[in-house]
């Protein structure tokens, strides 16, 4: 007789719509893909074991603390905080990830060959050629400049 299922772990602790969500234990089911659950709406499952399986957030939960579950194991229940949209029209890549002094890094993804303005790294208001930026760019803190 095979051990109950259990969660372990979820990772990251704080998600937000379209995120990734890893949960970790043992004798998750492998026959067939698990069905799982965030604040009680189906999760996209896109990767699945018996020791991890990883969920896509779905749309429209609503901000706060949201139980996950995977169906068909009672009693094991996780939790994780969902932020809520504070922006719209952005395509986001992943989960917002916060550094030890709360400053907050997100990745954009914008359409093929479209430029992101740059902030100046002097005090000057007027308006560069350099001050846009081709192709790659490391991430600056949201808020970092002002």
């Amino acid at each position: 007789m095979s051990a109950r299922p259990t969660i372990s772990s979820v990772t990251p602790l704080r998600a937000v719509e379209g995120g990734h969500v890893t949960l970790r234990g043992a004798g998750f089911p492998v026959d067939q893909i698990p069905q799982v659950s965030i604040g009680g709406q189906p999760a996209r499952v896109v990767f699945a074991s018996g020791s991890r399986i990883v969920v896509t957030v779905p749309p429209d939960i609503e901000g706060g603390r949201a139980p996950i579950r995977i169906e068909d194991l009672p009693g094991e229940t996780a939790y994780v905080s969902i932020g809520a949209a504070w922006a719209t029209g952005l395509h986001q890549v992943d989960n917002p990830v916060f550094d030890a002094d709360g400053n907050l890094f997100v990745t954009y993804s914008g359409s093929r060959g479209q430029e992101a303005p740059a902030e100046p790294e002097d005090d000057e208001d007027e308006e560069r050629e350099e001050d846009h930026v081709d192709g790659r760019r490391d991430p600056e803190p949201a808020g970092a400049h002002g």
